[in-house]
């Protein structure tokens, strides 16, 4: 499984008052990191299952002592 983070660039947008730019970012993960993320189960609707939802993601810079 593969993590994709889209990346925007506002400069275009701040300087020259142009669409910003976007790029993409593609992190393989490990099966580790996959099922920390795995989407538990929360019920039944009319027979299908539904499903946590990913509501946000952070970047957070680790912390060292």
């Amino acid at each position: 499984m593969r993590l994709t983070v889209i990346i925007r660039n506002p400069a275009n947008f701040i300087f020259m008052q142009e669409p910003s730019t976007y790029r993409s970012v593609q992190i393989d993960l490990t099966q580790e990191q996959v099922d920390k993320l795995a989407l538990e189960q929360v019920g039944t609707n009319c027979g299908v299952r539904v499903y946590e939802e990913i509501a946000q993601c952070f970047f957070e810079p680790e912390v060292k002592p």
